[in-house]
């Protein structure tokens, strides 16, 4: 199982609109197409809205969204603590209230251990979902 999956199993219409996902990268175009091309094979071009955005631009992005109008976000490879832990407090308040929000780069000390603190500070689990995958499901509470 992949992070495509979750993509599968997540993606869904709040309000009748199209569903949204966003995509914290590196800003690498290999990154942001493979994303844009799973989309595409999977059919789900008029269902899905995807942004995207650089690590380094989270914040300022973030601020364009409403609280819960996401419905996946998605974490590509943070490189740091700092990175992922920005990342996280950007994006999380953003994903409705019983989505989730995944990443990549698991494999990385930083990324587990800010996942880990995150996670410990808004008493929500997270779980490896597959290799090198992590996801938290049901990010919060419907007003928190």
């Amino acid at each position: 199982m992949n992070w495509h999956t979750l993509i599968d199993w997540q993606i869904t219409s709040f309000g009748g609109n199209p569903a949204v996902m966003i995509h914290v990268t590196d800003g690498s175009m290999d990154s942001v197409q493979h994303t844009v091309n799973e989309v595409v094979r999977r059919g789900l071009t008029d269902s899905i809205k995807t942004d995207h955005c650089r690590h380094e631009d989270v914040e300022t992005f973030a601020a364009g969204f409403k609280p819960g109008a996401v419905s996946f976000a998605f974490i590509h490879e943070a490189k740091s603590y700092e990175e992922t832990m920005k990342a996280l407090r950007a994006v999380y308040n953003l994903v409705h209230y019983n989505s989730l929000m995944a990443g990549s780069g698991i494999d990385n000390f930083g990324v587990k251990q800010a996942l880990d603190d995150f996670c410990k500070e808004k008493g929500v689990p997270w779980r490896v979902f597959s290799p090198g995958v992590w996801a938290i499901h049901h990010c919060h509470k419907l007003g928190q």
